[in-house]
């Protein structure tokens, strides 16, 4: 018998994309009697892996006011902790804001939020969505006598 602390198993899977795409979304709807307006054109494209989430803002506060970008990019990492396969976490992926459209009586941050998280769902799916195959890593500590039986076993259950 070995004395083995473990946790309870989980499944830790990812989604990711594998090509690049764009996507752009309009967003105009009355919310609380408001209409709210965002309209938002992003590229994405994948990165290597253990590459995370980049956001890349193209344009100039002029262009889409600082507040905006924001509230987009906030919609846009939000959109990221649910994938479009299963639902999984989104990663390796990097976001570029390459245009935008405001209206000063109607634009708002929430607008902008909602815009952000339909860009991303959208591009999502042009850009070759992919299910992850999960890892995990672990540390053996082994009497050098057993190492080559621990070593064995590992490699026979695919272990890097």
């Amino acid at each position: 018998r070995i004395d083995c602390k473990a946790g309870t198993p989980r499944v830790a899977y990812r989604e990711t994309i594998t090509q690049a795409a764009d996507s752009e979304t309009r967003f105009e709807q009355q919310l609380d009697g408001k209409d709210q307006f965002a309209f938002c054109r992003i590229s994405l494209e994948p990165l290597e892996a253990g590459g995370g989430f980049e956001f890349e803002n193209k344009l100039s506060a002029e262009e889409l006011p600082t507040q905006f970008a924001e509230a987009l990019e906030q919609g846009i990492q939000d959109a990221m902790s649910n994938g479009v396969l299963a639902g999984f976490s989104l990663i390796d992926l990097k976001v570029c804001l390459v245009a935008g459209e405001y209206l000063e009586e109607s634009s708002t941050e929430v607008a902008f939020t909602i815009a952000g998280v339909n860009a991303l769902r959208e591009g999502v799916r042009k850009a070759g969505p992919a299910l992850l195959e999960p890892s995990m890593k672990i540390e053996v500590v082994t009497p050098v006598s057993f190492t080559g039986e621990v070593i064995g076993d590992l490699n026979a259950r695919h272990g890097r």
